[in-house]
């Protein structure tokens, strides 16, 4: 969803918080069925989570559940569809012995838990001077923004 001109200031900025969640959440392998292994971020420890090798016509695996075999990791079919350091993360992945569903985590905390603060960062660091004069002076805040620039 996009925002349009005539939209709040409030509603654009609760837009952009989405956008920011999106990229920094994770989903937690659990059960595996609900996780696409190319479309979702699950990787923990790759920087955006999504798995940068490209999909082999050999082997056809969509869900993450498919790379599990016997409650493990099945190694044998991990190495030919993965590069070497996607495939070491993800036999590193701590598989659960409960049927529980994929949850989703925060992934730029210790704790894994969003925090204001573990938000904050990111957010700030990923906006540009642009980014902010232009929302600023969408807003009815124009004069005082304009200022601090």
């Amino acid at each position: 969803m996009k925002s349009n001109g005539t939209d709040s200031w409030c509603w654009k900025s609760l837009l952009r918080a989405r956008e920011l969640l999106k990229v920094r959440m994770r989903k937690r392998v659990e059960d595996a069925e609900s996780i696409n292994i190319w479309e979702n971020r699950w990787l923990p420890d790759i920087e955006n989570g999504k798995v940068k090798s490209k999909r082999s016509e050999e082997y056809d695996v969509q869900r993450v559940c498919e790379l599990i075999k016997e409650g493990k990791w099945d190694k044998e079919l991990i190495a030919p569809v993965f590069e070497e350091k996607e495939g070491r993360e993800i036999l590193r992945i701590p598989l659960s012995v409960h049927h529980m569903n994929d949850r989703i985590y925060w992934g730029k905390s210790s704790s894994r838990e969003y925090t204001v603060k573990s938000g904050y960062r990111p957010a700030k660091n990923g906006k540009k001077k642009e980014d902010y004069v232009r929302t600023c002076a969408e807003s009815s805040c124009r004069r005082k923004c304009l200022s601090q620039s």
